[in-house]
């Protein structure tokens, strides 16, 4: 779990619903896997999901929509500001997000609307200063009561973290992006069977880099769009247990080539596994199948591999859950020389709620990206300590210490780093 994911998780705490994140607004939802009846996972919360009706801001009504603005203001140092193997720079800087939420409250059909700033003032490091934005509407229209289509559209303008994997090492300032992206989803229930299926487009835009020393760093090679359809089947043995299966279609289309070398690829994952709800104790679902990558350069052949995908929860007690996770999959890799990656990860969580309102929380992962057509396989740590104390329905402080560690070996290695990380937080919502 990245630093950014987990401070999304504890700040998820502060909010009515999943409407506003921290840093913006996700991308594409996953495809809809979960329904009514036989297919439900709610007889379990989770202790971050339990709603805590004291604690959560009710927005401002407005006719049938609610909406909720909040402000974070968040103070944070590390120890190696531009992610190097050597002469680490300390600095502090702050963060400003505003954000606002518009959702309906209709009694069939759902409409919202998200928007969120982040202004990245650092003390003494000016290059890193920046700001992110992010804006999406998405909707849901209920055509029966077992079947519904969705869909959405969202866009955001964002840098790269300095511990990116494709990150320029001579970069004068963090690299910057634009991401659109849309899809449309729908799903239906038959009794035993849950049929979904859902189509999504992403479109990368990256800016050309300053490099420190003089000179530009070129990067319109990492434009492209990315295509994926995917389709998803459940049969139902019984209340607590269903059986899927899950094919995906991946495309990714580069707006140009590296030295007349063209980099399109289709990437087609099948995965047959389970979903469950065993008593009062786990949740879960967990995949496993096979991916095959083929290119569009001829001399790069195919590529095949295994694909998995999966996590639980553990309801310990009323007040603790332990969560795993672990998945593998192909993805662009955002280097020249390297085609794609084959990414493979896992980690784990543990929340307790030792007040009310007091939460806390914990997290370790590890992720190993191997990249194809390039010597270079890079290990990747995080760890993630923290808390939340709600102190009434609009105001909210977390605390979280994080360390990132990354090793990169091979012929083509990079550098690695080491990188921790003190945050405070105050969250205000109405």
């Amino acid at each position: 779990m990245s630093v950014g994911d987990y401070v999304k998780k504890l700040h998820h705490l502060l909010y009515v619903g999943a409407a506003l994140s921290v840093s913006g607004i996700a991308a594409t939802p996953a495809i809809p896997q979960d329904g009514a009846g036989m297919f439900a996972r709610d007889r379990n919360v989770s202790v971050t999901e339990r709603p805590r009706p004291e604690y959560t801001s009710g927005g401002i009504q407005q006719g049938a929509f609610v909406i909720q603005p909040s402000l974070t203001m968040r103070l944070e140092s590390t120890d190696n500001v531009y992610a190097t193997e050597t002469n680490e720079l300390s600095d502090e800087f702050v963060t400003l997000i505003p954000a606002v939420s518009i959702g309906s409250t209709w009694s069939r059909h759902q409409l919202g609307v998200n928007a969120s700033v982040s202004r990245y003032q650092y003390s003494d490091a000016n290059t890193e200063n920046r700001t992110d934005y992010a804006v999406g509407i998405n909707g849901r229209v209920d055509v029966l009561r077992s079947s519904f289509v969705n869909g959405g559209v969202d866009f955001r303008s964002s840098h790269e973290p300095r511990g990116s994997a494709a990150a320029v090492g001579l970069a004068a300032r963090p690299i910057a992006f634009d991401q659109a992206s849309a899809f449309i989803g729908a799903s239906r229930e038959f009794s035993r069977v849950l049929v979904a299926g859902q189509i999504s487009i992403d479109e990368f835009d990256y800016d050309d880099v300053d490099l420190i020393g003089g000179g530009v760093g070129d990067q319109d090679f990492r434009d492209r769009t990315d295509v994926s359809i995917e389709g998803r089947a459940d049969y139902a043995y019984s209340p607590d247990t269903s059986f899927f299966v899950r094919i995906i279609n991946e495309n990714q289309s580069y707006d140009s080539a590296i030295g007349g070398v063209v980099r399109d690829q289709d990437t087609l994952t099948f995965e047959g596994g389970v979903s469950f709800d065993i008593s009062d104790l786990i949740t879960g679902e967990v995949g496993i199948g096979m991916f095959s990558t083929d290119f569009d350069d001829a001399t790069r052949g195919s590529k095949d591999s295994l694909s998995f995908s999966g996590d639980a929860e553990w309801y310990v007690t009323p007040l603790t859950t332990v969560s795993v996770n672990a998945s593998r999959r192909s993805s662009a890799s955002g280097i020249a020389a390297a085609a794609s990656s084959t990414n493979t990860s896992v980690g784990a969580a543990v929340d307790h709620e030792l007040l009310r309102n007091l939460i806390l929380s914990s997290s370790i992962s590890y992720t190993e990206n191997s990249f194809e057509g390039l010597d270079r396989a890079d290990d990747t740590f995080r760890f993630n300590l923290g808390g939340t104390y709600l102190v009434n329905r609009n105001v909210g402080v977390t605390a979280t210490y994080s360390r990132s560690s990354r090793d990169s070996s091979g012929a083509a290695a990079q550098a690695g780093y080491d990188d921790n990380r003190f945050m405070i937080s105050l969250v205000w919502q109405r």
